[in-house]
């Protein structure tokens, strides 16, 4: 139970942590984009798609100890970019492009039961990515540390 906890624990912290630098970022960008010549900078975009890579490779190695799981966050989010970056932005396009079908749906209003089904649908594609994610990060992790990983598992 103890051990389940500082799962709880950790993930409650990482949420406030990059909750807060989201939510600080788009407040000060989007008090810069108020400005007398406003102009909404592109980093309205890029900072929360960028803390939320961050994120997710962090929750993706929860089971670890602090020391190791800022490590393997260190390794797969910057040491190995070229295999994680494409990956994330597969998943949030396919997020996207489900998400923005489910508002055409909710916009047109005429059949309910297929925005249910739609909603449903996003559901299920956002908690599958999630776990296709940890996977696909758990299979990047060089052997040696993979060993170190399944162990705390």
């Amino acid at each position: 139970l103890l051990h389940g906890g500082s799962r709880w624990v950790k993930a409650l912290l990482l949420a406030s942590v990059f909750l807060g630098l989201f939510l600080g970022s788009q407040f000060f960008l989007f008090k810069e984009s108020l400005s007398p010549t406003p102009r909404i900078p592109m980093a309205l975009v890029y900072v929360p798609l960028a803390l939320y890579y961050f994120y997710l490779i962090s929750l993706a190695f929860i089971t670890l100890p602090w020391k190791e799981l800022l490590k393997k966050t260190w390794s797969c989010s910057i040491r190995n970019v070229q295999k994680t970056f494409p990956v994330f932005l597969f998943l949030i396009a396919l997020l996207l492009g489900a998400g923005y079908g489910t508002f055409l749906l909710v916009t047109a209003g005429e059949q309910p039961f297929f925005i249910i089904l739609s909603g449903l649908l996003v559901l299920v594609l956002l908690l599958t990515s999630k776990l296709w994610w940890i996977a696909t990060l758990h299979e990047i992790v060089p052997a040696k540390e993979n060993e170190s990983l399944t162990k705390q598992i």
